[in-house]
């Protein structure tokens, strides 16, 4: 490599007043880029000086310093990576589909949705900073980013079944992977932005523990603000508006590096590209296709046995490994109803529901040991009055009658419609939360004539810290309970059995709510894990009917979501 004397370099610093004003008038990405191509540099810049591009230089040696960069940050890969790594007491693994090598990443491997958005073609190309930029032939990247709703397929609530905007591509003989996408979501509290990995071979592509390099790019403002004011993109453009580049919790540090090249429109979709710079060797012969990972352990053995009721089948067959991500589906015969895996030999990574271990379907198992997993399905519930037209609530009725939380009347019906009350809810959450059989001693005054099980459910309910009752030492034991109510019950039960967190109150959090409530910290809690409560439109619209009577549909709804954002 020339070695600059002190002399050149001078130069090169002291042009006159034609190469400064020829230089501030560049991003600061390309002043680093001139700066590196010494008087090369320098003479490109005059020569395009009056035409306010940087004209290319035609050699080899100044076409790759051209393309040269810094290495992009490490990030964080956020709560929603479905990258093996635990988040939220989940294991969830992407890398692990049938599939998930692609370019178009528009629709799910699974339900076959497709996301709805403008179309954004996304083009990443791998440079190495150890290399003189060289390309990074042969690696892999995993990238994942929200809909333009802001959710993020497999973990948010409505899209847990999903699997779109998740893919991986191996890098070409440029270095460069594409993918065929939509452009995201801003969601409140963070800059529009997309999740990359970065592995060093298509192999190794498998799990986050494999990864090189974790990082994010953030998108222009001004395409940002163009594609939000169209039809969809609802609430991204206040969610812009409150935010920034610089004081965004990821790129408020720097992002000189991570803001990608946007052009295009909104009719004929957009191209977001970025240079990425990596601190790795670029490979000799890149590997063109998967083979067992080096993390991989000893072999070892799956054993799925077979249930009445259904079926289930895994997604790859032996031999099995140690460290292995195996992806089991379970199908219900007709009449039946999937309720979750009895697993033994491996952890999912939670607590398991009485003796089954996770409600995931298709569950993504990583194997720790010899391993036996049993699907589990029983009778569908059926109500003459519960059809998705009535009730908007089919599933989680089903789902929770099946496992013997909630029950029907004598002639067949549910009572979708009818009005749930306070005593009714503690037997209810008590089930849930599996406490039945607990003794405690009931510090209210007004039990009112209800049976001694169901007083010993309120008694359960007050000794967990769920039930707090009025100043007055009541319960409230026949009063209506109200939707707000439900959510904060729900919220705090889910938390003294150990699956959620208390989270701090968020005044932008369904305002229309009034702190005197009570219960503004328990539907912060049930937004984070569980996602939107049932009937909002929008985390930071109102929350109509917070204070109406709640009925047995949408009880069942508001428990379900929150025991299924934690079993799967």
């Amino acid at each position: 490599m020339t070695q600059h004397t002190d002399q050149e370099q001078h130069n090169i610093n002291d042009l006159g007043l034609q190469a400064d004003l020829a230089m501030w008038t560049r991003s600061p990405i390309e002043r680093r880029q001139i700066l590196k191509m010494g008087a090369l540099g320098i003479g490109v810049l005059l020569a395009g000086a009056g035409t306010g591009v940087v004209t290319k230089a035609t050699t080899p040696a100044a076409s790759a310093a051209a393309a040269c960069v810094s290495e992009i940050p490490q990030e964080t890969a956020g709560p929603y990576p479905a990258d093996g790594s635990q988040v939220s007491n989940q294991y969830l693994n992407a890398l692990a589909l049938s599939g998930i090598v692609r370019s178009d990443i528009r629709t799910s491997l699974g339900t076959g949705h497709t996301a709805p958005g403008i179309p954004a073609t996304i083009e990443l190309t791998l440079v190495s900073t150890e290399g003189d930029c060289a390309p990074l032939a042969g690696y892999a990247v995993y990238l994942w980013h929200c809909n333009r709703d802001g959710q993020y397929s497999l973990y948010s609530s409505g899209v847990t079944s999903e699997d779109y905007l998740r893919g991986v591509q191996q890098a070409d003989s440029n270095g460069k992977v594409t993918f065929t996408s939509i452009f995201p979501a801003c969601y409140s509290g963070r800059w529009p932005h997309i999740h990359f990995e970065i592995y060093p071979s298509l192999a190794a592509a498998t799990s986050a523990s494999n990864a090189i390099h974790t990082t994010q790019l953030a998108l222009p403002e001004d395409t940002c603000r163009v594609v939000y004011a169209t039809s969809g993109y609802t609430n991204s453009l206040s969610n812009l508006n409150n935010t920034s580049l610089d004081s965004d919790n990821v790129f408020g540090d720097g992002h000189e590096w991570q803001v990608a090249t946007v052009t295009g429109d909104t009719t004929n979709g957009y191209t977001v590209a970025l240079t990425v710079g990596v601190a790795a060797t670029p490979s000799a012969s890149p590997s063109p296709s998967p083979s067992p990972s080096p993390s991989l352990g000893a072999a070892t053995s799956l054993t799925l046995n077979g249930a009445s009721g259904g079926s289930a089948q895994a997604g790859s067959s032996a031999p099995y490994y140690i460290n292995q991500t195996v992806v089991l589906t379970a199908t219900p015969n007709s009449g039946q109803v999937f309720l979750g895996w009895q697993i033994s030999g491996s952890s999912v990574g939670h607590a398991a529901y009485g003796d089954i271990a996770s409600w995931d379907n298709p569950l993504s198992l990583t194997l720790t040991g010899a391993t036996t997993v049993t699907p589990v399905f029983a009778a569908l519930p059926s109500f003459t009055d519960v059809t998705a037209a009535t009730t908007g609530a089919t599933e989680p009725i089903a789902q929770l009658a099946a496992r013997g939380i909630i029950n029907g009347y004598g002639d067949g019906t549910f009572g979708p419609n009818d009005l749930t009350v306070r005593a009714q809810m503690a037997a209810l959450i008590v089930r849930a939360m599996l406490w039945t059989g607990l003794s405690a001693t009931n510090p209210f005054s007004d039990q009112l004539g209800v049976d001694s099980e169901l007083w010993l459910d309120v008694a359960i309910l007050a000794a967990q810290g769920v039930a707090l009752g009025y100043g007055d030492g009541t319960y409230g034991t026949l009063d209506n309970v109200l939707n707000v109510q439900v959510v904060a019950f729900v919220s705090r039960a889910m938390v003294a059995r150990g699956y959620w967190i208390t989270q701090a109150d968020d005044g932008t959090l369904y305002p229309n709510v009034p702190s005197s409530s009570g219960h503004r910290q328990d539907l912060a809690t049930y937004y984070h894990y569980a996602g939107l409560v049932r009937g909002t439109a929008s985390a930071t619209g109102s929350f109509d009917g917070y204070d109406q009577p709640a009925t047995r549909a949408w009880f069942a709804f508001v428990l379900w979501q929150a025991l299924a954002s934690y079993f799967g």
